[in-house]
């Protein structure tokens, strides 16, 4: 990974985990100021999946960063990473099933926070994108 793209890897990855924490942030008051006395379980599982989400976002950018350091053939080690962050999302969601304290569905929007923050990013560069020739968000 050259210079350039290791910036703008780095770059990217940041402000990824800003909109998240941001967005986590607004989520968590939203519920908590519409369901605090009623179901503080719906509360207590958005700050549970976004927490996880903002972390396992972090530690896909770290095995990315020690993938593109390693050799060739390293994939196997790939592989498996990418199956401890994927079983670590079903602990996480068998947790919010299993417990009362939680709440199953605002578990699971929290979990998926990141990748809304990406695709809402994709989706805002390419309505800005159109009229200044880009395609990436930046």
């Amino acid at each position: 990974m050259g210079q350039v793209e290791k910036d703008d890897f780095d770059k990217y990855s940041r402000k990824v985990m800003v909109y998240s924490a941001a967005l986590a942030a607004v989520g968590a008051v939203a519920v908590f100021a519409t369901t605090h006395h009623s179901k503080p379980e719906l509360f207590a599982g958005f700050c549970l999946g976004s927490v996880f989400s903002m972390l396992r976002w972090r530690l896909l950018i770290l095995e990315l960063k020690r993938f593109a350091r390693s050799p060739s053939g390293r994939a196997g080690h790939y592989l498996r990473s990418f199956f401890i962050r994927y079983g670590l999302t079903g602990a996480v969601i068998a947790v919010s099933i299993a417990s009362a304290a939680f709440s199953p569905v605002t578990t699971v929007i929290g979990v998926f926070l990141v990748n809304a923050v990406i695709i809402g990013g994709q989706v805002v560069a390419g309505l800005r994108g159109r009229a200044k020739g880009q395609e990436t968000w930046e």
